[in-house]
């Protein structure tokens, strides 16, 4: 089963509220991750604002976003397993100087059920 078939919104009343959120119906595609270089190791440090739990890093921009999508992708994962509400996908983030945003999808690749 795919993180996304697990995450939609089928029944949305009942993810909903799993998620905290009973009444509302939500669509979770994925989460906006902020991208910035680490000043002591030139890495590309990535964090998710909407799930600060879940944090990664690679040598270069496109390195990063691949490990943001596994990151995100076994992190949900794990919450999903552990009955960990979900949480709700937020707007794109401000971030400074230097830094940048991108959407992270949620994986199409089938995982165990």
């Amino acid at each position: 089963m795919s993180l996304q078939k697990k995450f939609s919104n089928k029944p949305t009343t009942q993810r909903a509220a799993r998620a905290g959120h009973e009444g509302q119906s939500f669509d979770v595609d994925g989460y906006w991750a902020v991208l910035s270089r680490d000043p002591e190791n030139q890495t590309i440090v990535v964090e998710f604002p909407d799930h600060p739990t879940i944090n990664t890093f690679g040598n270069d921009r496109e390195h990063a976003i691949e490990m943001a999508g596994e990151a995100l992708n076994a992190g949900l994962e794990s919450d999903y397993d552990r009955h960990v509400p979900l949480p709700l996908p937020g707007r794109k983030p401000r971030v400074k100087r230097g830094a940048e945003t991108v959407f992270v999808a949620l994986g199409k690749k089938d995982i165990p059920a």
